[in-house]
């Protein structure tokens, strides 16, 4: 009995919080629940142990003696007893807990879960139930430009690499789009260079590591991966070396939205005699589409890929992107067209879009594009261009023929970009 006590008072401690209640209900309420939740099923336990030990006594150690056999009897009745008793108080204390809602608290309800329809419960609007868009929104990141009020006017720069943050009064419509996100929002690809020195500390570890002297097809194989498991975008330089091939880790930083560029590495390579055919590959992880809920089978160069390959403007290199489907997209520029004009820049928008609706699961472009063009990070230039392929159609088409619609974007701002389906097709042109 002493023991039952002391479990009684420790469990008791550990585990309610009504000792520090301050007024009778909440006492009376958390003491209910610590009765229903672990003192009844702790002496059902009890109850139940003891009707087994006096079963075994009567059937087995006692069976020979007709004294310890009625003992046995008498104390598993009680057993059966304390059974009745305790299933009557647990009944009473469930009555209790859920027939007069002795547990039930008001719950404190952020504002931003009601300013964005949700009610008093705390319980959040359902996607569309938003006037203007659907939930959750999106928020314009810094150079992408925000649609205001219902217009569609944009006081930030909405092209690649500009520098307003968008801006625009009332209440406009309300967003998710994945593929806007992509292309203009928190899933842009920003390519750049830096000037550090050669030195290891000015190259990043933090990305897949390839042996300098692995074959086109096992080096370009090993980046595939890196863009399926690697949360880190990889830039390597692949090129002969009198003769032979090469790899070398040309990334001074990196993360899953933006990469860094030594340039050094880069402008030794270009001063080296003994190096041809150098090209600067580079991987897209597929967690960028997947954390904006874009079922796509890979995504080929950005927008800003374009702007550092006109940058750099070398027309000894070849650039390119490997996403995690083992497709191989190369680009070039045409030498002496850099810099690329404001007209061209905003093309490249464009032909980027483009490129990620040829990888988009079929069935979702059309309602993919459809969020693009009404969400408050597209710049008007952007929804006028593709209204006019706003059609069902769009989903039959093929991503070659998708692709192919990009060509007089490119051929406009002397670029190519050119899909090789996978690392081997790309490597028999080496």
């Amino acid at each position: 009995m002493k023991i039952a006590w002391l479990s009684f008072v420790l469990f008791f401690n550990l585990a309610t919080p009504a000792l520090a209640a301050t007024t009778a209900q909440e006492y009376i309420t958390d003491f209910t629940v610590f009765l229903s939740n672990i003192i009844l099923p702790f002496l059902f336990g009890i109850a139940f142990l003891v009707f087994l030990i006096n079963i075994t006594r009567y059937f087995i150690i006692g069976g020979a003696s007709e004294t310890e056999r009625a003992k046995a009897k008498s104390t598993a009745l009680y057993g059966i007893a304390a059974f009745v008793f305790l299933f009557s108080l647990w009944s009473i204390t469930t009555l209790l807990i859920q027939g007069f809602s002795l547990t039930e608290r008001e719950a404190i309800c952020p504002d931003y879960i009601t300013d964005f329809g949700g009610s008093s419960d705390c319980t959040l609007a359902t996607p569309g139930s938003i006037s203007g868009g659907a939930f959750p929104p999106s928020i314009p990141s810094p150079g992408s430009g925000g649609r205001g009020g219902g217009g569609n006017n944009n006081s930030g720069g909405a092209a690649p690499g500009g520098s307003g943050s968008g801006s625009g009064g009332g209440a406009g419509n309300i967003t998710f789009a994945g593929l806007a996100e992509l292309v203009f929002g928190t899933g842009k690809d920003n390519l750049s260079i830096s000037t550090m020195p050669t030195d290891s500390a000015s190259i990043s570890q933090n990305i897949i590591a390839l042996d300098p002297q692995l074959s086109c097809q096992d080096g370009v194989n090993a980046l595939a991966l890196s863009s399926r498991t690697e949360t880190a975008q990889a830039v390597y330089a692949f090129y002969k070396n009198n003769g032979n091939w090469q790899w070398q880790n040309i990334t001074s930083a990196s993360n899953l939205n933006t990469a860094t560029i030594n340039r050094v590495r880069v402008d030794a390579l270009l001063e080296n005699p003994a190096v041809t055919a150098l090209h600067v590959l580079h991987t897209h992880p597929d967690q960028r589409p997947d954390n904006l809920g874009l079922v796509m089978s890979g995504h080929g160069p950005s927008a800003s890929d374009l702007v550092l390959m006109c940058n750099i403007n070398s027309p000894d290199i070849t650039f390119g992107v490997i996403d995690e489907g083992n497709s191989v997209w190369i680009y070039k520029t045409t030498a002496g067209t850099c810099p690329y004009s404001l007209t061209d820049t905003t093309d490249l928008a464009i032909i980027e879009t483009y490129l990620a609706l040829s990888e988009l699961e079929a069935t979702t472009r059309f309602a993919e594009l459809q969020k693009y063009i009404s969400s408050n990070l597209t710049n008007q230039t952007y929804d006028a261009h593709f209204t006019s392929f706003l059609t069902p159609q769009l989903n039959t088409l093929t991503s070659a023929q998708i692709r192919l619609l990009s060509l007089p974007l490119q051929n406009s701002a002397s670029s190519t970009v050119t899909h090789y389906d996978n690392t081997a097709m790309f490597c028999a042109t080496l």
